[in-house]
């Protein structure tokens, strides 16, 4: 993974996000198995998430990488 993916600037209060783990700092890499690095990417991964099919995130995270999984209303 290195240094790819997009950083977390900011996770809005009670969103799906929020609850699951993702927080201010965070860098999301993948997204389903799919490498996330412009905000076109991120955008588009979360357009193809299907509400109520649990996706993972990839998140690198202070102490460490982490898998988060998300679901979309």
């Amino acid at each position: 993974s290195g240094n790819a993916g997009l950083l977390v600037l900011g996770v809005e209060a009670r969103s799906v996000a929020e609850k699951s783990g993702v927080q201010r700092g965070d860098v999301i890499e993948e997204i389903g198995g799919n490498p996330v690095g412009t905000i076109e990417e991120l955008e588009r991964a979360v357009a193809a998430m299907e509400p109520g099919k649990p996706v993972i995130f990839t998140v690198r995270k202070k102490e460490g990488t982490r898998l988060l999984v998300l679901k979309k209303k």
